[in-house]
């Protein structure tokens, strides 16, 4: 396998300087596709192997100009090149292009989000004051993320290109420093969620009150009122095919990933949706209250951690545990090592045991704190109690405090799953 060389890295995508090992036929097919080049210099002459290798050389030796390689990150695919060229220090300049060569990638957000993370570079690495970009007047596509960008029409150049017996004006695009606004995070709850439970088979959809218990957890994780979207993450299992139906049913997000590595499918989950922060749930926990993953957001949010959650120890209720971190940090936990069980299993146990991140545990108050009551559901006994506590109430939208109340006022039901082993970490 070849060693990757990465540069830069986005939700997506991730960017290697290009080099000889990244010449091939498809590669200089690109270059005299005119499909692919029909808004660029390339195809005007015919490109060989030997006349990209002269090019690679040459930006190679060239200390204003950076060109960088594009990977789709799951398949490794290369898809196309940037480039930041005619660096200025001087004045704080550059431009940037784009080669977007596989078609198979177009109209996929790929193209603004290279440019996105290449400008970030530009401004915050190369500490430069301004961006341009020019492009045809007949490439909309480009047109539009520029716009997307922010970035500012400058000027024209008329009747500067010549194709097909046509001529087309060139637009001018600039960007800069004290303009440039990052994009607001998207914000993604992924429910890991499987019908081949050892001890309950089947469990996120056994109907509590004639309600699945997917359908109940994800009509309560629906009411946060900082969550963007909520996906399932499910496995390619053939068991896992009536979590799909019902999925397409109710119009819910999923992505179907590894059963045995809970790290890889959670991961890929976010990737292929272009998450930025990761709130990790599992299916087991119905009765979840979504204020608790507003607090975790917004304890993440506004502070410097890179993981927070309310169960490293716990001291709510069993069953509402909430985890957020973002997506680059959860790529970390492969990097440079190769991941254990655990890893594979639990997929964030890392975040808190390497000593390595900076992690905050949100203990419950006082009124809230009540770690003997188990809601999370494993097994037959915590069906049935999870059953009564959802049974008490008129409608799905009652509070942690009204569980705890309830709880507090049966207590006999808390001896219905008090000798369960829990199968999680220690």
């Amino acid at each position: 396998m070849t060693k990757r060389n990465i540069f830069l890295r986005s939700n997506r995508l991730y960017f290697e300087p290009l080099e000889e090992k990244h010449i091939n036929p498809y590669y200089i097919n690109w270059l005299n596709s005119s499909k692919i080049t029909q808004y660029n210099s390339h195809g005007v002459f015919p490109n060989t192997k030997n006349k990209t290798l002269q090019y690679i050389q040459a930006i190679q030796e060239d200390s204003n100009t950076i060109v960088l390689a594009i990977f789709e990150q799951l398949s490794n695919v290369h898809i196309g090149n940037i480039a930041i060229q005619n660096i200025d220090f001087l004045n704080s300049t550059c431009e940037i292009s784009i080669l977007l060569g596989n078609r198979d990638y177009w109209s996929n957000g790929y193209g603004y989000e290279a440019f996105h993370e290449v400008i970030q570079h530009c401004f915050t690495k190369l500490n430069l004051n301004k961006v341009s970009a020019g492009t045809t007047s007949d490439n909309i596509g480009m047109q539009k993320v520029a716009k997307k960008l922010g970035m500012i029409l400058e000027g024209t150049r008329r009747s500067e290109i010549q194709r097909d017996s046509r001529y087309f004006d060139i637009y001018l695009y600039g960007l800069l420093k004290n303009e440039y606004k990052k994009p607001k995070q998207k914000i993604v709850a992924s429910i890991e969620a499987r019908m081949t439970s050892s001890r309950l088979p089947g469990k996120v959809l056994k109907k509590i009150n004639n309600i699945p218990s997917l359908e109940l957890m994800i009509n309560r994780v629906k009411r946060s009122k900082k969550l963007d979207e909520i996906i399932i993450a499910t496995t390619t299992n053939k068991e896992d095919d009536s979590i799909i139906k019902w999925c397409k049913t109710n119009k819910i997000k999923y992505y179907r990933g590894s059963e045995d590595n809970v790290y890889k499918r959670v991961l890929n989950t976010h990737i292929v949706n272009n998450s930025d922060i990761i709130v990790e749930l599992t299916g087991d926990c119905p009765l979840l209250d979504p204020m608790l993953i507003d607090q975790a957001i917004e304890c993440y949010l506004n502070n410097d951690y890179e993981y927070v959650s309310n169960c490293i120890e716990e001291t709510y209720p069993l069953g509402m545990a909430v985890e957020v971190f973002s997506l680059e940090a959860l790529k970390t936990i492969a990097d440079n090592r190769k991941l254990n069980n655990t890893d594979k299993e639990h997929v964030s146990p890392f975040f808190y045991t390497s000593n390595q991140y900076k992690t905050y545990n949100i203990v419950a108050p006082k009124n809230l704190f009540y770690p003997e009551l188990s809601v999370t559901l494993d097994t037959i006994e915590d069906f049935k109690i999870i059953e009564k506590i959802d049974n008490y109430f008129d409608n799905d939208d009652y509070k942690i405090k009204d569980i705890i109340a309830v709880a507090k006022k049966n207590p006999q039901w808390l001896l219905i799953n008090k000798d369960i082993h829990r199968k999680g970490l220690k």
